[in-house]
């Protein structure tokens, strides 16, 4: 088995000292241009690579403030996998000095809270990364956008703010999303046919920005059908949508852009007695929304894939607090999904079917 090059070995080869090894490496002051070339050059013969376990082992631990909004009540429906997709891929990180502090919040609160539990964590010496969210109805921004000008490294999941001087954002392509999202809808439709669409709030990027890939979709093939838009994602939101199906007979497809909006619309579509009379599609996966796949009541889900986003995102943070390396791009997507109901046993995590495993 062949055993690891260690500085050691290319001090002896350099004939130097290990400190000379070390500073030439670590591009540090103090060495001769043409030794550090020469050791530079036998590093790369012996295939020397440095020890990053080790190496982040002997400093003071890295620590990141992981800000999201909290995964209980009707917030898990969207941030439950955010939340794990951050926790798992800390998890990846147990030899090295690295550590989190999770600080859940509610979707719109006051950003004083969120800026004093930053500014403690500084206080203490205990803030190197921000993992956050972007858009600025959440009260995340001034706080955010305060230690990202001071020149803490900031990744954000789901939805980008150029505010912020983040390093990248990880996010599904929403606009992509909303153009296939027009094309299910739109696919069956008879001239009288119209569209409803539950479209969340037009603050939000990763809403209006489906909303607006929809649009897209629709103006390049020059679809007519009416087009019925139900903002928000609450009671009201319910009402609106149980009386256009009562009142409306012509409405034969139905969406919401928004995980919270899809229980609503799912529960109005049971209520209302319109199961089977309309091609529904749901936004996200969670157990609410696979129920209702699974019972018919929606055609399709829109995966939008928030823990691999998360997972992603720290990745990249984690990457650049130990590694130095910086993202590959200041926008990053993940792949986006159109589940069916046949599909449902391939995203059920760690499922065992007959004599297989299926691994989300």
């Amino acid at each position: 088995m062949k055993t690891r090059t260690t500085i050691k070995d290319i001090a002896a080869r350099a004939g130097v000292s290990l400190s000379t090894v070390h500073a030439s490496l670590n591009n540090k002051p103090g060495v001769g241009e043409q030794t550090r070339n020469r050791i530079c050059e036998i590093a790369k013969e012996l295939d020397y690579h440095s020890n990053t376990v080790a190496a982040s082992l002997k400093r003071k631990p890295y620590c990141i403030a992981a800000l999201f909004p909290q995964e209980t009540g009707e917030y898990r429906y969207y941030y439950a996998d955010i939340w794990k997709g951050f926790r798992d891929y800390m998890k990846t990180l147990a030899d090295f000095s690295i550590k989190a502090v999770e600080i859940p919040y509610r979707d719109e609160p006051d950003h004083r809270y969120i800026e004093e539990k930053l500014d403690q964590l500084s206080a203490e010496g205990q803030i190197d990364g921000i993992i956050s969210v972007g858009y600025s109805s959440s009260g995340i921004v001034p706080p955010v956008g305060k230690y990202s000008e001071a020149g803490i490294p900031v990744v954000l999941v789901g939805n980008d703010n150029e505010k912020i001087n983040r390093l990248c954002c990880v996010q599904t392509h929403y606009l992509l999303l909303g153009e296939i999202l027009g094309e299910i809808l739109t696919s069956r439709l008879g001239d009288e046919d119209e569209v409803l669409l539950c479209i969340g709030n037009e603050t939000v990027p990763s809403h209006f920005l489906i909303v607006d890939g929809f649009d897209s979709y629709i103006q390049k093939y020059g679809i007519k059908n009416r087009i019925v838009r139900i903002p928000g994602y609450d009671s009201v939101t319910y009402e609106k949508i149980c009386e256009q199906f009562h009142n409306n007979h012509n409405i034969k497809s139905c969406s919401s852009v928004t995980a919270r909006g899809s229980i609503f619309l799912g529960k109005a579509i049971e209520s209302c007695g319109r199961k089977g009379s309309v091609l529904a599609v749901g936004s996200d996966l969670f157990p609410e929304n696979m129920c209702c796949l699974e019972q018919g009541i929606f055609s399709n889900l829109l995966h939008k894939n928030t823990y691999r986003q998360a997972y992603v995102a720290t990745q990249y943070l984690t990457e650049f607090l130990l590694r130095n390396i910086a993202p590959p791009s200041e926008n990053v997507y993940v792949r986006s999904e159109v589940l069916f109901r046949s599909s449902i046993p391939m995203y059920q995590c760690e499922t065992v079917s007959g004599n297989h495993l299926y691994i989300s």
